[in-house]
Parts: structure tokens; C-alpha cells; sequence
């Protein structure tokens, strides 16, 4: 009997976090289960997910690893059931990578500007990042970014934008995918790593925490609600 009251304790400390953690936001679980729904894999490219490291402060001690062998290979995310968000509605995005230096991971946005901005109707837009050497980097919309625009009718770079200011000039534009990968950036063969990460309301977390971080983390979600009472 008290074993069966510890589980449904846990059960309830974790639905306490789930609910409490995703009130604003979606929280989806990348798992061994469903990885291959996420995969962006170009020729030789591997991705997989791996224990030996992770992001600080992240909800799992499991990330994904990216193996890209040539500079003709690539690995990495790819989230293409964004429901069609206007690039006005997306309020921000992050993500954790790890690589080395000049070789880290770049979030790409295909758009549909439906011929608004450009002579054709779709874009490739990434944020362009130079290198932060061989630790753990949380990338995220907060500050000044030099995006990479492509389109049918040319390519080029973008002066430093906020956020806010990429919007204004892409707003009415539809992100139909998100990819994170090198995507071109980088010069030879390389592993990366990249765990959790945001884009607009929804949470993506590499694996499945642990019951002990559960645990942990479902006790400091009741101890918060007592406090706040």
C-alpha cells in the first residue's frame, strides 16, 4: 500500500511539473522512440542521442550528438509540424549546441513570403553564428543577429537585427520548417552536440528525465506552490 501512495505521489509530481512548467507552452519529449520523426540527415551526416554530455540547466542529462563526416554531410533537427505560425507570432526561439569553434550548430527558417519580399515565394533564412569554442552556448533571439537570407533571386546577409527587427521585415511571412544543423557553414568533418531547445510556445527536450530529477524537480514544483500560497 505505501508503495503504491509513493508512486502516485510521483505521478502526481510530475503531472504538478509538466502542468506547472508547460501553463504557456507546449513541451514535447525527443526520444530514441520517435527521433527518427526529428532527423534531418544529409549524406554520411549521423545523429543520435547520447549520455556522455548535456547542457547546464537543461531537463535531461542525454543530448543529441551530430556527426557530419565531410563538408558535404550534415545532421540535425528538423521540425516541419509548426501548424504554418506567421513569423509576427513567434515570440522567440533558443537552443543549446556545442562544437568547435566556427562549427556549432544554425537554426534555418524556410519561409513562404508568398512572393511579398522576394520574386519567388520561398526563403531560407539562418542565423549565422561564428564560432564560441568547444563548450556549451545557449543561442537565442535575445540579442543583435546576423541572419543569411536565400531566395531564387539571390543570397546575402543581414545587418545586425534584433529580433523584433527581423520581424518587422518578415512578419507577414509563413515559417512552414525549422532545421538546426551546420547547414553549410563549416569547412571539414565534425561532431556537435545539441540539446534542448525553443522555438515560438513550444519546449523540445532531448530525452526523458530521469525519476530522481523528476522526483526532485516535481518536490521544488509543490514546495514553489506552498510558497506562493
Amino acid at each position: 500500500m505505501k508503495s503504491e501512495m509513493k508512486f502516485i505521489g510521483l505521478f502526481v509530481l510530475l503531472w504538478v511539473l509538466i502542468m506547472s512548467s508547460t501553463a504557456n507552452a507546449t513541451l514535447v519529449y525527443v526520444t530514441e522512440d520517435n527521433l527518427e520523426d526529428y532527423s534531418y540527415v544529409v549524406g554520411d551526416g549521423t545523429i543520435g542521442i547520447v549520455d556522455t554530455t548535456s547542457a547546464p540547466g537543461t531537463l535531461t542529462n542525454l543530448s543529441l550528438e551530430l556527426i557530419w563526416p565531410t563538408s558535404s554531410d550534415d545532421a540535425g533537427i528538423q521540425i516541419t509540424d509548426l501548424g504554418d505560425p506567421t513569423v509576427s507570432s513567434i515570440i522567440g526561439w533558443d537552443y543549446w549546441v556545442k562544437a568547435p569553434e566556427y562549427y556549432n550548430p544554425h537554426l534555418t527558417m524556410f519561409l513562404d513570403t508568398d512572393g511579398d519580399l522576394f520574386s519567388d515565394t520561398e526563403a531560407r533564412v539562418s542565423t549565422y553564428n561564428s564560432g564560441y569554442g568547444d563548450e556549451w552556448l545557449n543561442i537565442d533571439s535575445s540579442g543583435d543577429i546576423r541572419f543569411r537570407i536565400e531566395s531564387e533571386g539571390g543570397s546575402g546577409y543581414s545587418p545586425l537585427w534584433t529580433w523584433s527587427e527581423f520581424q518587422e521585415e518578415f512578419g507577414d511571412a509563413v515559417v512552414e520548417e525549422i532545421v538546426i544543423s551546420h547547414y553549410g557553414y563549416y569547412i571539414s568533418g565534425n561532431t556537435a552536440y545539441l540539446d534542448d531547445f525553443t522555438f515560438g510556445d513550444t519546449d523540445y527536450a532531448i530525452g526523458i528525465p530521469e525519476p530522481t530529477t523528476i522526483a526532485l524537480l516535481g518536490l521544488g514544483s509543490v514546495l514553489l506552490l506552498r510558497r506562493r500560497r
